[in-house]
């Protein structure tokens, strides 16, 4: 009886009561937190750059905060001579080339990617 009261609802004590509150229902479906940022767009700051991939043309990345995000550029021609020559070399989180970008979120399967459609504010690399 305990167990199955345990994967139904989280218990909450305190000073003596008991209050039961259903898990499942706080949660929302994982499909709709996607579908509410699929397609928002964003602004951020950090560094892009072609890094190497070994098994055809280069990614291109954009790092912010930690965290690396696979781009589909969607830049005009001039913004695109921008960045030709930024590269993430090996173990040097200071290569890239400093930017502020506005993308929009697209998510495929498990992947979370950006489209970039505004490149600004480029800093060459370090």
């Amino acid at each position: 009886m305990f167990r199955s009261l345990i994967f139904s609802s989280v218990l909450l004590v305190s000073v003596g009561h008991t209050v039961s509150v259903s898990a499942q229902s706080e949660l929302p479906d994982i499909e709709a937190v996607i579908a509410e940022i699929h397609g928002k767009e964003v602004k951020l700051s950090g560094r892009i750059g072609a890094s190497k991939n070994f098994l055809g043309p280069p990614d291109i990345l954009f790092k912010s905060n930690d965290r690396a995000y696979r781009v589909i550029l969607a830049v005009g021609r001039n913004q695109l001579k921008l960045i030709d020559g930024c590269q993430f070399q090996d173990y040097q989180p200071k290569s890239g080339c400093g930017v502020d970008i506005s993308a929009e979120i697209t998510v495929i399967g498990s992947r979370l990617e950006l489209i970039v459609f505004d490149i600004r504010n480029l800093i060459a690399p370090e």
